[in-house]
């Protein structure tokens, strides 16, 4: 395993060691390319569709950092010591290994496969004071009384590992939190900002990335919503950054077309904003499904509700697409899995209904299910208008909205 040292403060006594780092990582910091850096596929920084999040991405507890092997130096040295070599001694980063970053090619596929990855282990020198004036997180875990921080006044550094966070986010997260923005790219892709925003929200540095933040938003707040998984992304995004339209239109577009509950969303939304739009999903499919029913046990009654036979026809139409529908026999379950309001809409519009002629008659018969339907149905699209997150801004830390 290749072993990389950035420096992001020479007389940093904090020692974030990332271990089996999958991108191969130049040896030097600033010859990490802007593509490498930003998540796009290469530099031109035009946005491409990005895959599904990893199911596995979730927020790691709020439990205090890890405590760091006992192998890191003589407990008796006094603070402010230069560390141990390999611990990022400054004087030992220019030696370190060397790593080919150069893209794919052609002639790389063909290469042993040996040297087309090599697994590396990354160890950032950063400042104690950069990380507990920006996060909270290391604020608290550094402080006087928590083993950390004893270990650090004590030795005068503290090793930590870091294993929850892939590499690249982190280190943009890092760089800018110690004013190392010469190589932090201006835009980011999707992906790339929803990792990093799951890192701000864990170590609590909103303000410390805003100016950045607020550029990488920017430059993509255009980009249409493609997908679900885009809103999940920017629905996070926009909590984590505050930024209120954006809330307000990924969780509109999470309310129309979310096919389950926000339990499996893959980021850490606050209980309270998974409910809002869980409730507003189900109460909406809910009355689209019982208005079915209803128009179902009208046309079933006694009375007639047109003309003998328009009703046979039209209940005899209805009951087949119900079935169709599996909402005929028994009601889904009350969070109607695997449905989405905008699909369910779009059925009630493209119900077909029978087309007949009375006798001698030169005019199709007017009633049909979709008109009987589409009222209700746009009253309810209409009523699902998102979320505006100053509904929740007391559920986090001091912020301003925009």
């Amino acid at each position: 395993m290749d072993e990389v040292i950035y420096t992001l403060d020479p007389e940093g006594d904090i020692f974030l060691v990332l271990d089996n780092v999958t991108e191969n990582l130049p040896g030097s910091l600033w010859d990490i390319e802007d593509s490498t850096l930003s998540g796009f596929p290469n530099s031109s920084m035009h946005p491409e569709p990005l895959p599904e999040p990893p199911e596995d991405i979730r927020y790691p507890g709020q439990q205090p950092l890890r405590e760091p092997p006992e192998d890191i130096g003589n407990p008796g040295q006094q603070p402010l010591r230069e560390p141990p070599q390999d611990i990022g001694n400054p004087e030992e980063e220019n030696r370190a290994v060397e790593v080919d970053y150069r893209e794919d090619t052609d002639q790389s596929v063909n290469a042993p496969q040996d040297h087309q990855h090599v697994e590396q282990h990354l160890q950032i020198r950063a400042s104690s004071k950069h990380l507990t004036l920006a996060c909270l997180q290391f604020k608290r875990t550094l402080q006087h009384g928590f083993q950390e921080g004893n270990e650090l006044k004590s030795k005068g550094y503290l090793k930590i590992p870091v294993q929850d966070w892939p590499a690249l986010p982190f280190l943009i997260v890092m760089m800018v939190i110690h004013g190392r923005t010469w190589t932090v790219p201006r835009k980011v892709s999707l992906e790339r900002l929803a990792e990093i925003a799951i890192i701000v929200d864990y170590y609590e540095c909103y303000e410390a990335v805003e100016v950045f933040s607020d550029m990488w938003i920017n430059a993509l707040a255009e980009r249409p919503l493609e997908s679900v998984s885009d809103a999940e992304k920017w629905l996070f995004i926009s909590w984590v950054f505050q930024q209120d339209t954006i809330f307000e239109r990924s969780s509109k577009c999470l309310q129309l077309r979310y096919t389950t509950n926000m339990a499996t969303i893959p980021f850490p939304i606050p209980s309270s904003v998974r409910d809002a739009i869980d409730t507003s999903r189900e109460k909406s499919i809910e009355r689209v499904v019982e208005c079915m029913h209803d128009l179902l046990s009208r046309l079933q009654s006694k009375t007639i509700q047109c003309c003998y036979e328009c009703d046979c026809m039209l209940l005899g139409a209805l009951t087949k697409q119900m079935c169709e529908m599996d909402i005929l026999f028994s009601r889904p379950k009350s969070d109607f899995p695997g449905i989405c309001f905008t699909g369910l809409a779009r059925q009630c519009r493209n119900m077909e209904s029978p087309r007949w002629y009375r006798k001698k008659g030169y005019s199709a018969h007017t009633c049909d299910l979709s008109s009987s339907l589409a009222p209700l149905v746009e009253s309810l699209e209409d009523s699902l208008t998102g979320l505006h997150i100053s509904s929740f801004v007391q559920l986090r830390g001091p912020g301003h909205l925009q």
